[in-house]
């Protein structure tokens, strides 16, 4: 009867190890699955954080890129604008050339005139 008692007894210490084990080896997998829902949560935020990083730098690359193009545009409408300029200047000082000609071919017509007119009146005093 003690035989029975003690065997009774082990087996019920070997069941009570094979559950000990059984529940660390379920603890295990449970952990390694936390561990598993961590690395992966872990890899999303990266992700997410490189694509935030990413999205961010081309934002900054169009900034950039306009900003670039409108400061060629204002260049461009700049030049444009002191060519207009120096075109008007040169327009204006043609036409002070041709009013200063006008002036001097008038003020030759004048001199010829009074030549001829004191020729003549020097040529009927004859």
């Amino acid at each position: 009867m003690a035989l029975a008692l003690a065997l009774a007894l082990a087996l019920a210490l070997a069941l009570a190890l094979a559950l000990a084990l059984a529940l660390a080896l379920a603890l295990a997998l449970a952990l390694a699955l936390a561990l598993a829902l961590a690395l992966a949560l872990a890899l999303a935020l990266a992700l997410a954080l490189a694509l935030a990083l990413a999205l961010a730098l081309a934002l900054a690359l169009a900034l950039a890129l306009a900003l670039a193009l409108a400061l060629a545009l204002a260049l461009a409408l700049a030049l444009a604008l002191a060519l207009a300029l120096a075109l008007a200047l040169a327009l204006a000082l043609v036409s002070a050339l041709a009013l200063a000609l006008a002036l001097a071919l008038a003020l030759a017509l004048a001199l010829a005139l009074a030549l001829e007119l004191e020729w003549a009146l020097a040529s009927e005093l004859e």
